[in-house]
């Protein structure tokens, strides 16, 4: 596990935090405390079992590693992926770690060369060339580290292929996520247009139907208050032309 800058807020947050927090710690200090070997065989036996410990094994810090300039990765790496959900801040503490002993392999290679060239350069203390006499010193040191850095160079690509799935993975993951997103918003926006068709709607009805006053019947007729003539004044002409 790796310690991962998780911004506050998220709902992994306290648990992420806790966890990367107290597993880094442990090992930082189990491997402060480790007094190791005594003999120079045992010594060096030890450190090529702690190096390749530290690209393979389970724990990829070494004792004198740098834990702030490890936590600022994981910092870096976490403002870069951005992520947001459990699965994505998984990935991104797996890449940590991933990065993290990727990075140390220029430095194990270095050391592999600086340890032999020291071991063996005075096996030619004959040479009266000082130039010379590095130059074999390091090819015999390259020889007889030649397993070693072979390993290393294993490693090394088996890192960068770890390194590019996760990436690709963390991509595929944000471009879901992003796609996820503009689909709910499409359905907001959809939802809120049809609301708004539908009140429109509603309110063009109401404006075209006629208003049903009190002095108006159910069937359209308007009521009068003027009484209605009686019968007889209707019929009064025709009974006077029968006169």
């Amino acid at each position: 596990m790796s310690f991962v800058d998780i911004p506050p807020g998220r709902p992994v947050t306290d648990f992420a935090r806790a966890v990367h927090n107290h597993a880094n710690q442990a090992n930082y200090q189990n491997a402060q405390l480790s007094t190791g070997p005594r003999s120079e065989a045992g010594k060096t036996r030890v450190r090529w079992n702690a190096l390749r410990h530290a690209l393979s094994g389970r724990t990829c810090m070494l004792p004198g590693d740098d834990l702030e300039l490890y936590q600022k990765l994981g910092a870096y790496l976490t403002r870069r992926w951005k992520p947001e959900t459990e699965q994505e801040y998984r990935l991104v503490a797996q890449l940590h770690d991933t990065q993290w002993r990727l990075d140390r392999i220029p430095a194990l290679e270095m050391d592999l060369e600086s340890d032999g060239l020291l071991e063996l350069y005075d096996v030619f203390e004959h040479e009266q060339d000082e130039q010379f006499r590095q130059s074999r010193a390091r090819v015999a040191a390259a020889k007889a580290n030649a397993r070693q850095l072979d390993q290393i160079r294993r490693h090394e690509g088996r890192l960068n292929r770890m390194v590019q799935r996760i990436e690709d993975e963390l991509r595929f993951l944000a471009e879901e996520r992003r796609e996820q997103q503009a689909a709910r918003r499409d359905e907001e926006r959809l939802r809120r247009a049809i609301a708004a068709m539908q009140a429109a709607k509603k309110s063009a009805r109401e404006a075209s139907s006629p208003e049903v006053s009190p002095e108006t019947d159910p069937v359209g007729f308007e009521l009068s208050d003027t009484p209605a003539s009686p019968p007889e004044a209707v019929n009064a002409p025709a009974q006077e032309g029968g006169k």
